[in-house]
C-alpha cells in the first residue's frame, strides 16, 4: 500500500457497501422528509439555506468573499501572476471587487450604478445561497466519489463511456451527480478527479464542459414559471438525452479532441484498468480495492477533510461569480452587445421553424445569465409551448456563459484556452438548437 494505512478486506467491504449506499440514498433516493417526498441532499440544503438566508445571504456572502480574499490576496498574491496568466488575474480581480462591493452593500453605501436591475443584490443572493448548497454537497460528495462506487460502476460502462464520450467508465457517477446538482459541483468533482490522477486533462475538460449543468432544481423552477410542470419528467429526459448526445459529438472534435491525454503535473497517474471475466465480481473487487487504497481516515474524517479543503475553491467559484455577474451584467445593461450576440443564431432558428425573434435576443443574454435568458423566453408574449420548453432547457445543455460558469471553470486546475472555450460554446449552442430545438418542435408544436 506504499506506506499508507491499510484496513482488512472485511472492513473494506463494509466501507464500500455502507458508504456507497449512503451516497446513493443522499443524492438519488427520495424519502418522506418534512411532509413531502424529497432527496435527502435537497432537504439538508433547504434546512441550511433557510436558516442562513438572512438579508438575502449578505452575511454569508461577506464570509465567503472574505475567505476568497484571504486565499487570493494573502496566500496566493494573485498580482504576481498577472503577466503570465492575464485571464486568471482578471477573475481574481473580479473576486476582490466582489468582496468590496458586498461590504459596501452591507453598510448600505454601495454606489447606485451597481444596483441597476438589482444586479449586485441579485448576484450575491444567488451566489451566497449557492455557496451554502455547494459546501453541504462537498461534505456528502465523498460518499459517491471516494469509496469505490465510481470504480465499481465504471467496470460495467467502460466500453461505451470510452467510445461515446472519450472518458473512463468511473466518470459515470459524476455524469449523473453533475447533472442533478449544478455546474460548480461538476467542476469541483472534475478537478478532484484530475488532480488525483484519475482522469487526464482532456477527460477533465469533457467532464467540466460536457456534463456539468446548472441544476435539475432550475429545470423544475422554470417549468413552473412556464406553466409546463406537467411535462417535467419528459423535459428532464429530453435535456439529459441532449446533454449526452451533444457531449458525444463535442468530445470527438476540435478543440477538445486536440487537448493532450496528460495527467496533472506532479500527480501519480491512476488510469482505469480493463479486466476480462465476471463483471460483477470484478466490479465488487474493484470497489473494495479502492476502499483499501483510500483507507487513511475514517469516512466521517475523510468527508470532513474534503469539506475543509473545498472552502478555498468554492469561495473562489461563488464570489468570483458575483464579480463577473456584476461586470458583464452592467455591460449588458448599458450596451446591446449580448443581445446582438444572440442574432448569430437567428438563421438556424428561423430555418428550423422556431420563434427566432423571441429566442435569439435571449440566447445572447444567456451567455451572461441563465435565469434571465430562460425566463425571458418562457414568459415572452406569444411564445408557443415548444418555445417555452426550449427556453426551459437550452442553457441547461449549452452551459458555457460568461458569468459564473466561466469563473467556476477557470478557478480550477483544468486549463483551457479562451479561444477554445468560445469554440466549445458555439459548437454546443448550434448542436443544441438542432437536436433539442427539433425535439421541442416535434413533440410540443
Amino acid at each position: 500500500m506504499d506506506g499508507k494505512k491499510s484496513i482488512s478486506r472485511s472492513a473494506a467491504i463494509a466501507r464500500f457497501l455502507i458508504c456507497s449506499a449512503i451516497g446513493i440514498c443522499v443524492f438519488f433516493v427520495k424519502l418522506p422528509l418534512g411532509g413531502s417526498s424529497v432527496l435527502p441532499i435537497d432537504y439538508i440544503n433547504n434546512l441550511f439555506t433557510t436558516w442562513l438566508k438572512g438579508n438575502n445571504y449578505i452575511e454569508v456572502s461577506i464570509f465567503g468573499s472574505a475567505l476568497l480574499v484571504y486565499f487570493t490576496v494573502f496566500k496566493k498574491r494573485f498580482w504576481r501572476t498577472a503577466k503570465d496568466n492575464k485571464l486568471a488575474f482578471f477573475f481574481d480581480l473580479m473576486g476582490v471587487m466582489a468582496f468590496v462591493l458586498i461590504l459596501l452593500a452591507f453598510f448600505q453605501i454601495c454606489p447606485a450604478i451597481f444596483e441597476v436591475n438589482a444586479t449586485l443584490s441579485g448576484a450575491y443572493s444567488l451566489m451566497g445561497k449557492m455557496f451554502i448548497q455547494i459546501m453541504v454537497i462537498m461534505f456528502f460528495i465523498p460518499f459517491l466519489t471516494d469509496y469505490g462506487l465510481p470504480e465499481a460502476i465504471g467496470v460495467f460502462v467502460q466500453p461505451f463511456c470510452r467510445a461515446i464520450w472519450a472518458v473512463p467508465g468511473r466518470v459515470a457517477v459524476i455524469i449523473v451527480s453533475a447533472f442533478l446538482g449544478n455546474f460548480t459541483v461538476g467542476h469541483v468533482q472534475a478537478n478532484m478527479y484530475y488532480t488525483s490522477g484519475r482522469v487526464t486533462h482532456r477527460e477533465a475538460l469533457i467532464m467540466a464542459l460536457g456534463f456539468s449543468t446548472p441544476s435539475i432544481g432550475l429545470i423544475l423552477s422554470l417549468c413552473s414559471t412556464a406553466g409546463v410542470t406537467d411535462k417535467f419528467p419528459l423535459i428532464c429526459a429530453l435535456i439529459l438525452t441532449c446533454v449526452l448526445i451533444v457531449t458525444s459529438v463535442v468530445a470527438h472534435i476540435p478543440p477538445l479532441s486536440k487537448y493532450p491525454d496528460n495527467y496533472f503535473e506532479g500527480t501519480e497517474p491512476n488510469p482505469e484498468v480493463y479486466e476480462k471475466g465476471n463483471l460483477f465480481r470484478i466490479a465488487f473487487n474493484t470497489g473494495i480495492e479502492t476502499c483499501q487504497k483510500n483507507a487513511e481516515k475514517l469516512p466521517v474524517l475523510q468527508n470532513g477533510k474534503t469539506f475543509l479543503r473545498a472552502f478555498s475553491g468554492v469561495s473562489s467559484v461563488c464570489f468570483v461569480g458575483v464579480g463577473t455577474i456584476v461586470f458583464f451584467g452592467l455591460i449588458n445593461y448599458y450596451t446591446p452587445i449580448f443581445t446582438l450576440l444572440g442574432y448569430v443564431f437567428w438563421p438556424v432558428l428561423r430555418m428550423l421553424g422556431m420563434q427566432a425573434d423571441i429566442i435569439a435576443p435571449m440566447m445572447g443574454l444567456g451567455t451572461v445569465s441563465t435565469i434571465a435568458s430562460q425566463t425571458g423566453i418562457i414568459t415572452a408574449a406569444g411564445a408557443t409551448v415548444a418555445t417555452k420548453v426550449f427556453g426551459v432547457g437550452y442553457v441547461m445543455v449549452v452551459l458555457c456563459f460568461f458569468g459564473s460558469f466561466m469563473s467556476s471553470l477557470y478557478s480550477t486546475k483544468i486549463t483551457i484556452k479562451l479561444r477554445d472555450f468560445f469554440l466549445v460554446y458555439f459548437e454546443r449552442a448550434y448542436l443544441t438548437i438542432i437536436i433539442y430545438g427539433l425535439a421541442c418542435q416535434l413533440l410540443f408544436h
